[in-house]
């Protein structure tokens, strides 16, 4: 199956900004909002008690702009076991599955289910 995004992400970056943005991880406040426009990757975590925090990577990809929520968990346990120097991540809409493919490791694969965010008011 062809995924209609796919982000080339070196993987020590990714974790260099997954470390720093896991500090605002609680059991409160778990999710993690990825919003990629114009071969930039934003990560955003939004915490009530601890404030927010964005960090930005540059990224090669093939898709128009995406915004996807995860649970920060999760996607740091996959991000811990990379091995190879790049992922890349597959997707196909907001509320599909990420995959993370490593370069090099063609029997190796991640995968992270989306979440619903609630918005007040509604």
């Amino acid at each position: 199956k062809t995924s209609l995004l796919n982000l080339s992400i070196p993987v020590e970056d990714l974790r260099k900004c997954l470390q720093r943005l896991s500090l605002l991880v609680t059991d409160d406040q778990r999710y993690l909002e990825l919003r990629l426009s114009g071969g930039s990757l934003e990560l955003v975590m939004d915490s009530k008690d601890l404030g927010s925090a964005t960090e930005a990577l540059a990224v090669e990809y093939q898709g128009g702009p995406f915004t996807i929520a995860i649970d920060a968990k999760f996607f740091l346990g996959v991000a811990r076991d990379l091995t190879a120097k790049e992922v890349i991540l597959q997707m196909n809409g907001p509320l599909s599955a990420i995959v993370f493919r490593q370069v090099g490791e063609p029997c190796w694969q991640g995968l992270v289910m989306p979440m619903t965010l609630q918005v007040e008011g509604r």
